[in-house]
């Protein structure tokens, strides 16, 4: 499945979408790289879940603008 490229999350952008997000949302970030440099360019604040001890907490997960940059998992 090709996962979706985006635009560079701009700081307006990222208020938008975290509009409604609670303060004490945990936020996670992406692991990637970047080839050419040390950084890489945030793409979209995902509102998303993660499980722990049979529990659904809510979080946000910064992902990077080019789906190349995520790290592939074995």
């Amino acid at each position: 499945m090709e996962e979706k490229s985006y635009e560079y999350l701009k700081v307006g952008e990222l208020r938008k979408q975290l509009e409604g997000v609670a303060d004490d949302t945990d936020v996670y970030i992406r692991c990637c790289h970047n080839m050419c440099g040390n950084i890489v360019e945030a793409g979209i604040a995902d509102k998303s879940t993660y499980g722990f001890f049979g529990k659904e907490i809510p979080c946000i997960i910064i992902e990077p603008s080019d789906p190349s940059y995520k790290i592939k998992r074995v």
